[in-house]
């Protein structure tokens, strides 16, 4: 079967949160014997090495373009009140490589990988030929998701936020109604599109996301040691991360400080803007930028802290905390999405004294800190491997009874 993925970046190296999903359902294609080309916008030089590097090791074909200037498209896309990211990734280059591979070759399916790429399908030109069959992965709920920013950002920028909200959750219900079938991450995000769509619709599927156990897994010894040592991992200018770290230092580090002296703090991850940057001035916290080694980092920590104010769909930082015995205290919006109960596979914390107290609770309790850590570790061993999260995959790209 051939496949037809259009992706918004190269799905190389998988070292953030969209590549990682991306980059493990292609595999999981690839190696049941799928025909998959690859369409996707470089953003840089280093985008288009890395996608030379993706088809030398796996074979799939890929197909660049340099997304160029894009606040050209947006301004027009503003006259056409049409969704800021949906402008930002469309490119006319892209969609004649695109129209000339549909012309060409036999195309069973296009799968998109964000709501932005679904511009190309509606662009597309199919030389009189029938239409491949057309899925999306969501992922999150984008439109929510910008929502969200409209509460923790001032104007102009929440008027952006605004803006962007209303359009792409317009542009998400016209995808629903001409795509066969729609992917998201978890039941959370489906449940909340139909509230929105404000019916239930059947061509609305769960594909979870994954860790990897051999890239993840737990430290020598599932028990806490000092020095008590805190983690937090994510592309660092990605704002629900940023916005949760500097939430984290404005209200729970200080009171953490005091009743623990020696704590320290990693933040680990590519691209910290720099209010991220300057929370490194303390020197008991660390920002480390890129980092070659994440497993390093989580092997190092004893607890890893998920206070997300803002978040949507899975959190993989969780997941791979899960993986490497590292427990896990989160906000209830960052810990969404993931069959996890509260008290057995983590600690749920809303307030810098609920943080507190949950990380003493913790450190106190060797035997829940050692319980808490094998629970979570089973619990990914059990239900978050790719290939149990991907088997639906093939069936979806597949003409089934599913449309019937």
């Amino acid at each position: 079967m051939n496949i037809v993925v259009l992706s918004h970046r190269v799905p190389f190296p998988p070292h953030k949160g969209e590549k990682i999903r991306t980059y493990n359902q292609l595999e999981y294609l690839r190696a049941r014997g799928f025909n998959v080309t690859v369409f996707c916008l470089v953003h840089d030089e280093n985008d288009e090495k890395f996608a030379i590097e993706y088809q030398q090791q796996t074979g799939i074909k890929v197909i660049t373009c340099e997304v160029g200037f894009s606040k050209p498209r947006m301004a027009v896309g503003l006259f056409k009140f049409r969704a800021l990211s949906v402008s930002n990734f469309y490119n006319r280059a892209l969609q004649r490589d695109l129209d000339g591979h549909l012309a060409s070759a036999t195309v069973d399916a296009i799968y998109c990988t964000s709501s932005a790429m679904a511009e190309y399908v509606f662009n597309a030109e199919f030389q009189g030929k029938p239409a491949p069959r057309k899925i999306i992965d969501f992922m999150d709920l984008d439109s929510d998701k910008w929502r969200q920013y409209i509460g923790v950002n001032r104007f102009p920028m929440s008027g952006v936020y605004w803006y962007e909200s209303k359009t792409l959750l317009k542009y998400e219900k016209k995808i629903q109604q001409e795509f066969d079938q729609c992917i998201f991450i978890s039941a959370n995000e489906v449940d909340l599109f139909q509230q929105l769509l404000g019916k239930e619709v059947s061509n609305l599927q769960v594909i979870g996301n994954g860790v990897d156990l051999s890239a993840f897994r737990p430290r020598p010894e599932l028990t806490f040691e000092q020095p008590l040592t805190l983690l937090f991992s994510g592309v660092m200018d990605y704002f629900p991360n940023e916005n949760a770290m500097i939430w984290f230092a404005e209200n729970v580090w200080k009171k953490l400080k005091s009743a623990h002296p020696d704590v320290k703090l990693i933040i680990a991850g590519m691209n910290p803007s720099p209010a991220i940057e300057a929370l490194g001035s303390d020197p008991s916290i660390t920002v480390t930028g890129f980092v070659d080694d994440m497993l390093a980092c989580y092997h190092e920590a004893n607890i890893f802290v998920a206070p997300f104010q803002i978040a949507r769909g899975v959190q993989n930082k969780i997941l791979q905390s899960f993986a490497c015995g590292v427990p896990v205290v989160s906000t209830a919006v960052g810990a969404e999405g993931i069959d996890c109960i509260d008290g057995q596979h983590l600690l749920i914390a809303e307030t810098a004294d609920e943080y507190v107290a949950k990380i003493d609770e913790l450190i106190s309790d060797k035997k829940k800190y050692e319980q808490m850590c094998n629970a979570a570790l089973q619990l990914v061993s059990d239900n978050f491997t790719w290939s149990a999260k991907n088997q639906r995959l093939p069936e979806l790209l597949i003409p089934t009874a599913l449309d019937n």
